[in-house]
C-alpha cells in the first residue's frame, strides 16, 4: 500500500482547489489500487472530514500559516506517525513551506511541489510586494525541499 499526503484542501468542498485535488485522487485511484490519499487542511469542518472519509482518507487538521513554527510541527509529527511514500503539495507561493520542510527533514522519498500561481494574491500593492518578496526569499529552500516540480503554467513553475 502506497500512502500519500496531499496539502492542502480547504472547508469549501465546491472550491477549485479541492475539486482539482479530488480529480487527482479519483484518477490514481482508477489506475492503482493500492494507494491511499491523506489530507491536511487548516480549516476543517465535518463535511469536509466526511468527504475524506468516503474517499477512504484521513483529514489531518494543522494550524494555519499565522504560526508556522506550530503549523511544521505538527506536519512533521503527522508524516514521522503515517510514513507517507509521496507527499504532494499544492501551493501558490513558496513562503508556505513547512509541509516541504517537515518531509524534507523526515526523508520523505518524494516530495512534489505544484505551483498553482504565477504572482501575489490580494488586491492591496503593499501585501502583494510582501508576498512577491517572500516568495523570492523562500524559493531557493523550497526548490531545495522537492523532488517534482510541477506548475499549471510555465509562469506558475517560474514564480515557484
Amino acid at each position: 500500500m502506497k500512502k500519500i499526503l496531499v496539502a492542502y484542501v480547504t472547508k469549501n468542498m465546491n472550491s477549485g482547489i479541492n475539486k482539482y485535488l479530488y480529480n487527482v485522487v479519483d484518477n490514481i485511484k482508477k489506475i492503482y489500487k493500492n494507494v491511499e490519499f491523506d489530507f491536511l487542511t487548516s480549516d476543517e469542518d465535518e463535511n469536509l472530514k466526511k468527504h475524506i472519509e468516503n474517499i477512504g482518507g484521513k483529514l489531518y487538521k494543522i494550524s494555519s500559516l499565522k504560526n508556522p513554527i506550530k503549523r511544521y510541527n505538527e506536519i512533521k509529527e503527522i508524516i514521522k506517525k503515517n510514513n507517507y511514500d509521496i507527499i504532494y503539495i499544492n501551493i501558490s507561493e513558496s513562503f508556505n513551506i513547512s509541509t516541504a520542510l517537515a518531509a524534507k527533514k523526515e526523508k520523505v522519498q518524494r516530495v512534489v511541489i505544484h505551483s498553482h500561481a504565477s504572482g501575489p494574491s490580494g488586491k492591496n500593492n503593499v501585501i502583494r510586494f510582501v508576498r512577491t518578496l517572500l516568495n523570492f526569499l523562500f524559493k531557493k529552500i523550497i526548490s531545495s525541499c522537492g523532488t517534482v516540480f510541477l506548475g499549471c503554467s510555465k509562469n506558475a513553475g517560474v514564480w515557484m
